[in-house]
């Protein structure tokens, strides 16, 4: 919502990963003299301060006008919570275990030394109560403030209070009754926030960009937690079919974890179809649908674990041939981008990390069409690797078949083909006479190289192919082309002649 005034020099953050709409509305009839508080909600997110040589964190809830003012009248207090999630573990965070008789917590700003056996949080007992936005409710808002930058990727939970009085019929005494404004949403993952998220978002909105920079994300920059360390997304595997009438359905979802550097560009990475659901649906072959999953699959490392990708597969035998093609089509030019080259290859060698140098390889009409793999030790480096993950990639794809051309072009060379790990050659098939190939012995060279086609099936689960060049080879030749790469989803073992 846009806001009318800034409260204490924050910045408004609305964030969310699907939509909702809170409506506060007329309130319903009440017993005369009754207090409620139907209205009191928290807002979605959390905002950042914006004043030099200090931080701060704000949450904020609201409750209609009408419900504000009568309670206010009746001596009604409220208030504003804040803890450090990861504290939380088990504990639940209710009226109960913070106002109660045996209360899980105790208030940092209350007490000048830890209580042991206790959780620390922050008790804001005099919010800001205000009506900052367009709307006409009252926004209760608190603030943790001065944060440790090193904890700037911490994340806490804000949750808004009042206490509603009430005279004890026996003593006179008057007495508070404890109700916590829901979350918004219904959700605490939507109150939950740390700092670094708040302003990577904002700063995505193109927000408050400098100020944002200067007191957030540059002071983190230097902290080992941000050079060091590697942060969770979550990335959601939906698998769907199609019903009677064509609409889809998901009928499995499976959640794993990626991990990467702050504000890194990450792509979801496939997996291989669970087969413990005991869903009678998930039977049979599944084939990454990349139309559907789209830009859902990539997107930036955030803090707080607060970055969800989601990738989809569909049913093999009710995946459409333009889907098919549209994956295959997706597939291929990931392969081809220089850039998962190391991926694909396992070129990260730590006892020699210029081992081979990947370029695009481009044909006479400056399509890019394959990989070069170039060394500069040609006598020495002599064997190449299509890496197990890679290969775990194509079989979570749903890929069942890699062929392609390996060639040194104007160069001979012969070459085996083997499972990455041991002695043992791999299957090499003939793509038009689907015949197995002699995989000991192939050679190229001179422009003219076969086709190779290896079944994925063949491969060892869990490992990559290794090919090794002979050392008839010229000891000058050292650029190696991967090309015309073609993936599919048929396989060949099974009706090839052995």
């Amino acid at each position: 919502m846009r806001k009318k005034m800034r409260l204490f020099n924050y910045i408004a953050m609305i964030l969310c990963c699907t939509l909702f709409s809170v409506s506060l509305k007329t309130l319903p009839a009440k017993a005369e003299g009754e207090l409620t508080c139907q209205t009191f909600v928290m807002e979605n997110g959390a905002s950042l301060r914006l004043k030099e040589g200090s931080n701060g964190m704000r949450f904020t809830a609201e409750i209609s006008a009408e419900e504000y003012t009568v309670l206010s009248e009746a001596g009604a207090k409220f208030g504003m919570l804040i803890v450090a999630k990861d504290l939380l573990k088990t504990t639940e965070l209710t009226p109960e275990t913070v106002f109660g008789e045996d209360s899980a917590f105790y208030f940092t700003n209350e007490t000048d030394t830890p209580v042991s056996g206790k959780i620390a949080m922050l008790h804001i007992s005099s919010p800001a109560c205000q009506d900052i936005d367009e709307d006409t409710n009252m926004e209760i808002s608190g603030a943790i403030v001065n944060i440790l930058v090193s904890n700037f990727t911490r994340s806490f939970i804000g949750v808004a209070y009042v206490a509603i009085p009430s005279v004890n019929a026996e003593t006179g005494a008057t007495e508070y009754t404890y109700h916590f404004a829901p979350y918004y949403g219904g959700d605490i993952a939507n109150n939950t926030r740390c700092m670094y998220y708040v302003a990577q978002r904002a700063i995505e909105k193109n927000d408050s960009v400098a100020e944002l920079t200067q007191l957030y994300i540059n002071p983190f920059s230097t902290t080992s937690r941000y050079t060091n360390y590697v942060y969770a997304v979550e990335v959601r595997h939906h698998y769907i079919i199609h019903d009677e009438n064509g609409e889809h359905r998901v009928v499995h979802t499976e959640t794993h974890k990626q991990y990467g550097k702050l504000n890194e560009v990450m792509t979801a990475l496939p997996i291989e179809k669970p087969t413990d659901t005991g869903k009678q649906e998930m039977e049979g072959d599944f084939i990454f649908d990349a139309e559907k999953t789209g830009n859902s699959r990539t997107g930036i490392v955030y803090a707080g674990g607060m970055q969800t990708l989601d990738m989809y597969y569909e049913r093999e035998d009710l995946l459409s041939e333009d889907k098919k093609q549209t994956t295959l089509d997706t597939l291929l030019a990931d392969f081809l981008n220089v850039a998962n080259a190391e991926h694909n290859f396992g070129l990260i060698d730590a006892n020699n990390p210029e081992a081979w140098t990947p370029s695009e390889y481009k044909d006479e009409n400056g399509k890019v069409v394959g990989i070069n793999l170039h060394t500069t030790a040609p006598q020495s480096n002599k064997t190449l690797v299509l890496s197990q993950e890679f290969f775990a990639d194509l079989r979570g794809y749903g890929v069942k078949t890699i062929t392609f051309t390996l060639d040194s072009h104007d160069k001979k060379m012969t070459f085996a083909i083997y499972q990455e790990e041991s002695s043992d050659l791999l299957k090499a098939y003939d793509p038009t006479t689907k015949q197995l190939l002699d995989s000991s012995k192939i050679k190229a060279g001179n422009n003219d190289a076969p086709r190779i086609t290896i079944d994925i099936d063949d491969v060892t689960s869990g490992g990559g192919v290794r090919i090794e060049i002979s050392n008839s080879s010229s000891s000058n030749n050292g650029d190696y082309v991967f090309e015309n790469v073609v993936f599919g989803f048929e396989a060949y073992g099974s009706q090839t002649a052995q």
